[in-house]
């Protein structure tokens, strides 16, 4: 999921072209191409084919595949310095009319038939997890998939389990074996799925703190030996890592004191360690062990990430 900040254009005349083409898999009737580079520091995002959808590109051949003939597109950047990523879309809203976030790589032809996902799952068997390409749930085995679909406020999420198709960004919840490899087939366009608090991070993401109306938390440790779970995202933000989750809510998933709460599974799946969410408040005179996200020992919360 790119997040947009703040953007500069890529306007000045610059003496370097890089050239990258799109196999039109999907005959999309236009096609565009929105590339940029984030900055990590200043949290800058810099467009260099101009704001969304981008800029419309033109065919310049053809090529088949399989023996079926499709449209080849190029796209022409002129910078000082390439962009870090690019998405190909139809310049229409909605799922299933753009591709995933892709590296730009000069040179380089891109399409939308990818090979199989391969995932390992973690030491603890529950993770969560995102593509950059949409996922064929229903042809995967040796695991189960879910979304969470709502929240309520006595502290229960609903964790709804998948077996279709879903598009590209959506955020899932995994369950396995713990360090399982599985396979799951990859492909493109719009699936049968549902409204999902899980918001997906398919490269490093930076995830906004809980102070606009929206409560959001991150997938992260505990501490040695412990098993993770989602903690809120308080004070200067999150950066996620690539393909993972975090939920998104409106209503909190915890209260002042840490209150845990109740992860139901539509298919009565239970998890051996109980997941929960805390947070930790500033200025609050209570009692709380805690520990910074080095592993540190604290003994009261301080002003960044704290482990409960």
């Amino acid at each position: 999921m790119l997040v947009l900040l703040a953007c500069t254009c890529i306007t000045a005349f610059a003496t370097q072209r890089y050239t990258v083409t799109w196999v039109n898999i999907e005959h999309w009737q236009r096609v565009y191409a929105f590339a940029w580079t984030l900055d990590f520091d200043t949290h800058e995002t810099i467009l260099y084919l101009g704001s969304w959808p981008g800029t419309e590109l033109e065919q310049t051949g053809t090529k088949i595949v399989d023996g079926v003939e499709y449209e080849v597109y190029t796209c022409n950047i002129y910078a000082d310095v390439p962009p870090e990523n690019i998405i190909f879309n139809n310049g229409l809203p909605g799922d299933g009319n753009q591709t995933a976030d892709h590296d730009f790589t000069d040179g380089k032809e891109y399409s939308e038939m990818a090979p199989p996902e391969n995932i390992q799952m973690n030491e603890w068997g529950y993770m969560p997890y995102s593509s950059k390409y949409s996922l064929l749930l229903s042809a995967m085995s040796g695991a189960r998939a879910y979304c969470a679909t709502r929240v309520t406020n006595d502290g229960k999420v609903y964790m709804e389990r998948l077996n279709s198709k879903v598009p590209t960004r959506y955020g899932l919840f995994l369950v396995a074996e713990p360090y399982a490899n599985i396979e799951i087939p990859t492909g493109f366009g719009i699936g049968d799925y549902y409204e999902n608090l899980l918001k997906g991070c398919i490269t490093k993401t930076w995830i906004a703190p809980s102070e606009d109306g929206m409560y959001r938390y991150a997938f992260m440790s505990r501490g040695h030996q412990q098993a993770p779970w989602f903690h809120e995202v308080v004070n200067e933000g999150f950066y996620s890592e690539a393909n993972s989750a975090y939920i998104e809510s409106i209503i909190p998933l915890a209260t002042e004191n840490g209150k845990e709460i109740k992860f139901l599974f539509s298919d009565g799946t239970n998890l051996d360690i109980a997941l929960g969410v805390r947070t930790v408040q500033e200025n609050k005179n209570v009692s709380i062990s805690c520990s910074s996200i080095a592993g540190h020992r604290l003994t009261t919360p301080q002003r960044g990430l704290n482990i409960i």
